[in-house]
């Protein structure tokens, strides 16, 4: 194994990111592969979600996915430890608009805020409440099996890395921040995707766009827009996500979604 991790990062021009879990439960240097896969998941789907966001490409959703999607590298012996490591950079003079690099810095300045409630928010309010939802996830998984969580960035770019830290009783408060602050947060966004249903009769909808397929009710707003238009071609859609608390369990439950205008994309 190499020791010199900056080199390692500046020769193969890659984003490197190291998780380390103290687990709660059994053997401190194995880890099940079912929470790993979720964890893996989460994260990506963090990631994404942020880097679409700080992304100002007019390049392909699914090119910008690509650009971040991350490969295990390794597993480090002693504590359990991942490796993981970004495509490569191709042109390291384009940093400014790399949307990984951008993605791992909010992602890391949202580690950091830890349980800093007006901090975290702040930064939230910035990236959308599908980053707080994405965020939210990640962290209840690794809190239901982890006693603490470190993380490490190494960057080819040297004005970027760092370090990050949560124990399980951080975890649990950043959690009630995220779920109060989706309670509160405004809840209309926009998305675009393929168009697949939209039925009147029974005021529901469905658009797939690259991340996920969102399925809703149709307002009474769009009712005339909707009479008029075609399935399966590309629209930009604003949507208002309701989030409400079970009275059961006091968690929040999954959202829902109101379609609130639709407008066919131009090149279609």
């Amino acid at each position: 194994m190499v020791s010199n991790v900056e080199e390692i990062v500046k020769s193969t021009k890659q984003e490197r990111l190291n998780l380390t879990f103290n687990l709660s439960e059994g053997p401190k240097t194995q880890a099940p592969i079912s929470f790993l896969s979720i964890i893996f998941g989460k994260l990506q789907n963090v990631i994404n979600t942020i880097g679409m966001i700080c992304s100002n490409s007019e390049r392909g959703t699914e090119e910008i996915r690509n650009n971040m999607q991350f490969s295990l590298l390794h597993v480090h012996p002693g504590s359990f430890n991942i490796h993981l490591v970004s495509p490569e950079i191709t042109q390291l003079h384009l940093f400014d608009n790399y949307e990984c690099g951008d993605a791992i810095e909010k992602f890391f300045e949202l580690l950091n805020a830890e349980t800093n409630q007006d901090k975290l928010k702040k930064l939230l309010g910035n990236l959308r409440l599908r980053v707080a939802k994405n965020y939210a996830e990640l962290i209840k998984s690794l809190r239901e099996s982890v006693i603490d969580t470190k993380f490490t960035w190494k960057s080819p770019n040297p004005d970027r890395g760092g370090t990050a830290y949560l124990s399980n009783s951080q975890m649990q408060e950043v959690i009630e921040i995220l779920e109060q602050f989706q309670e509160e947060a405004p809840s209309r966004f926009t998305i675009t995707g393929i168009l697949i249903a939209a039925h009147l009769r029974t005021n529901r909808f469905e658009i797939k766009t690259s991340e996920k397929t969102y399925t809703g009710d149709i307002a009474d707003e769009v009712f005339e827009t909707v009479e008029n238009i075609t399935l399966n071609l590309k629209y930009t859609a604003e949507i208002h996500e309701i989030t409400e608390r079970s009275e059961a369990t006091n968690e929040l439950t999954n959202p829902k979604y109101e379609l609130l205008s639709l407008k066919l994309n131009s090149n279609e």
